[in-house]
């Protein structure tokens, strides 16, 4: 996303459509740094992965979040849809 900077971040994805195993975000990236949002549908899993972030001393640089799988969540998405909303 050319044009846009700034240290915070609040924005909705709204997938359609919904084929893969993955789906990543990468934010605050350049040459040497970054930050990844990874979606694993199949395993209705959210994966943060910090390790190139430049802050890493004594910090957990990869987390695994847990989706609960509603009736709710397995319906957006088998209608292939998902709607994500990160906030960094």
């Amino acid at each position: 996303m050319d044009g846009i900077n700034g240290r915070v971040i609040d924005m909705t994805v709204e997938l359609t459509n919904v084929e893969g195993r993955e789906f990543k975000v990468d934010v605050a990236h350049n040459e040497e740094y970054t930050t990844t949002f990874t979606y694993y549908p199949e395993k209705h899993q959210i994966e943060i992965d910090r390790t190139y972030s430049g802050v890493n001393a004594d910090v957990v640089c990869v987390r695994k979040i847990e989706i609960a799988k509603t009736s709710c969540a397995e319906t957006t998405f088998y209608h292939g849809q998902i709607f994500c909303r990160i906030i960094y």
